[in-house]
């Protein structure tokens, strides 16, 4: 029987036969629910801060940074446009990195501090009374130091960088997602399954990428 390496790991044809399948079932079966899911990351921009280590100094170290870096921005929102948020976002990467580093060595350590945009995968994330599913999502990413702790995220548009109990953020929500993307994302036991069912779909396809 012959076989191949896919990331280091000898897989059979027909292990591959068998995971194309599954994932053709997937595809079949939840086709709506995976396109628009994977269409969420065409108007959600979201910030991704990774702290040096996961030592309570570190993760409150990794709050202070957030803090500062939200209160700098002159960011217009108003019009939920992603290409023009990712715009406005790289051209202040230079004060992002200056804020953070500030606030880094104002609270007595000396950690570089690398802000970059990125397209990268987030798992799903509940947040407040609805959950962001799975998929690729670009970002600002905040590295703090050796960035090996916990992260922390929110969403920059729709402007959801508040705290969760928020009730305005559903309405933000709304004014970027379609209904039925609207659907998806509200907790409870139908949405915990169409989110499994994401994420597989999500992890079967990164093993061929």
């Amino acid at each position: 029987m012959k076989n191949i390496r896919l990331n280091g790991v000898k897989i059979s044809y027909i292990e591959i036969s068998l995971f194309i399948g599954l994932i053709v079932a997937v595809v079949c079966c939840f086709s709506n629910v995976i396109c628009q899911s994977e269409d969420m990351g065409n108007h959600i921009f979201r910030l991704h801060i990774l702290a040096n280590s996961d030592s309570e100094e570190d993760q409150d170290l990794k709050l202070k940074v957030r803090d500062e870096v939200l209160q700098s921005f002159n960011f217009d929102d108003s019009k939920n446009d992603l290409e023009m948020a990712k715009n406005q976002v790289e051209g202040q990467l230079q004060n992002v990195e200056k804020v953070a580093k500030s606030a880094i060595e104002k609270a007595g350590y000396d950690y570089d501090v690398e802000p970059e945009i990125v397209n990268m995968y987030f798992n799903t994330r509940e947040y407040g009374d609805f959950s962001i599913p799975a998929g690729m999502y670009d970002a600002l990413r905040l590295k703090i130091g050796k960035a090996q702790g916990r992260n922390w995220w929110c969403v920059l548009v729709p402007s959801l960088c508040v705290p969760a109990a928020d009730s305005t953020s559903g309405e933000k929500l709304e004014d970027v997602l379609n209904s039925e993307q609207q659907e998806l994302i509200k907790t409870g036991s139908k949405s915990e399954v169409r989110f499994a069912v994401v994420e597989l779909y999500e992890y079967l396809k990164s093993l061929f990428v």
